[in-house]
């Protein structure tokens, strides 16, 4: 960003931050609206009154303020004046959620089996500190002791004007959400298990030449070099069935 964008970005919250002061005392909104608008491109947010912009993250401030466990919190919505403070001609999605790979990615292919793209995608990381009730502390911009990460995400689609059209949204990301959870807590093991095969491949793969064992070692120390996003592993056996050879799972060997 260039010295004047930066300026101009600068001067342009501020103003946002201004606007809020008669709405909201909480002491953590400023902060909020700084790290909500970060990475939002000076040219686009410029595009938008400084009121509207100070509505839309006040909102969100509110939305994220009490998240009572770990699960996602979720809402799709048409936003209203009455409601919202603001109102536009796109629908929003909402998320706050416990930092992680891949959030935004299955937000998007979750919206892309529908046929609907995402046309804004404002997309913070903070780090939060709630009470046993879930209520928010305090927030920062970086890694501090007694804080999580969470990932935020206000999304802006085409406008949907059935509401069961919003309900089918809203399932959709939840369940591609929760199956990411299922993957994503079992990465680290899959990529592990991954590394082992490679490893034993002398041992459990014999019948093959040392020339074959190098390649698919190779190829599977690269699958686990972060270049294949893991979702599932399951061990089989091979056994003889009759006049059949069939694949048998192993008992909790599941993972993702």
């Amino acid at each position: 960003m260039s010295a004047v964008d930066e300026q101009r970005k600068s001067h342009y919250l501020d103003s946002v931050c201004q606007a809020l002061k008669s709405q909201e005392s909480a002491p953590h909104i400023e902060a909020f609206v700084g790290m909500f608008y970060e990475r939002v491109p000076t040219s686009e947010l410029l595009m938008v009154p400084v009121e509207e912009s100070a509505q839309i993250a006040l909102d969100f401030f509110r939305f994220v303020s009490q998240k009572k466990s770990a699960e996602p919190k979720l809402r799709v919505f048409n936003p209203t004046k009455e409601t919202h403070g603001w109102s536009g001609d796109q629908t929003i999605i909402e998320i706050a959620n416990s930092d992680g790979p891949f959030l935004v990615d299955s937000v998007v292919l979750a919206l892309n089996s529908m046929g609907i793209s995402a046309q804004l995608i404002i997309h913070p990381v903070m780090f939060v500190a709630r009470d046993s009730q879930g209520d928010l502390l305090d927030l920062k911009s970086d890694p501090q002791d007694g804080f999580s990460a969470e990932s935020l995400m206000h999304i802006e689609i085409a406008y949907q004007r059935q509401a069961s059209q919003l309900d089918r949204i809203q399932r959709s990301i939840q369940s591609s959400l929760d199956q990411l959870h299922y993957a994503v807590r079992d990465w680290q093991p899959m990529v592990q298990k991954t590394r082992e095969i490679a490893h034993e491949l002398n041992h459990t793969h014999q019948h093959m030449s040392p020339e074959q064992v190098k390649e698919l070692s190779a190829f599977l120390n690269w699958m686990a070099d972060d270049h294949f996003t893991f979702l599932g592993y399951r061990e089989y056996l091979v056994e003889d069935q009759e006049d059949d050879r069939v694949l048998r799972a192993v008992s909790e060997s599941g993972l993702g």
